[in-house]
């Protein structure tokens, strides 16, 4: 990113409502997910709680879980080189 846009991007944070606009925006995602959860226990599973925790501890799952880590350590991995290849000695 060039120097403006993050000198804009930092300004946005630090202004009365940059900082609390992306929390709320987190809390709310956060919110709709676990609304969404709460419905799907309630109209597929009857209200049967123990099913649902079978299901995020299944094979298929966990192998999900395992590929969204890789994937989360690439893209780290890519954006510290990136941001290095950009530095200045």
């Amino acid at each position: 990113m060039e120097y403006k846009t993050k000198k804009k991007i930092r300004n946005f944070l630090h202004s009365k409502g940059g900082l609390a606009t992306i929390i709320a925006t987190a809390l709310l995602c956060v919110v709709a997910l676990v609304s969404m959860m709460i419905g799907y226990v309630y109209s597929e599973l009857n209200g049967e709680w123990n099913r649902l925790g079978e299901l995020f501890k299944s094979d298929f799952m966990i192998s999900i879980y395992i590929i969204l880590g890789l994937l989360a350590f690439v893209l780290v991995i890519l954006i510290v080189l990136i941001n290095r290849r950009k530095e200045k000695y």
